[in-house]
């Protein structure tokens, strides 16, 4: 079975851009462009990896992941942010479970980070 990402972006261009480029890497991977979008993702799909900037429209990453993993306890996240030090709100439990890289990056090692917690 392949792995499945959801990628959250507010910048609809990035993430489709993202999207494909991770498709085209065996993954299997949906985009919400919003917070809201996120969680009913997450409530309606199974995931294995989130890939979430920290800064969304309507909420932060943090919170999302937060849902995410209550509801799927071996989910794993990354967040790809030029926000890194808001992250000191997290604890260490949910620290080793997401990795975090700063903007801007490449989609190549998105998909390196992705393989890395896979």
């Amino acid at each position: 079975m392949k792995n499945r990402v959801l990628i959250i972006e507010d910048q609809e261009g990035i993430a489709l851009a993202l999207q494909e480029y991770l498709t085209d890497n065996g993954l299997v991977v949906r985009v919400a462009t919003t917070g809201k979008q996120a969680l009913s993702e997450l409530d309606a799909n199974r995931f294995d990896v989130l890939v979430t900037d920290f800064r969304l429209p309507d909420m932060d990453g943090l919170t999302v992941v937060r849902h995410g993993v209550k509801r799927l306890p071996n989910l794993k996240s990354i967040f790809v942010t030029g926000f890194k030090n808001q992250l000191r709100g997290a604890t260490l439990q949910e620290v080793s479970k997401f990795e975090v890289l700063e903007k801007p990056c490449r989609p190549r090692d998105i998909l390196r980070a992705i393989q890395r917690l896979l």
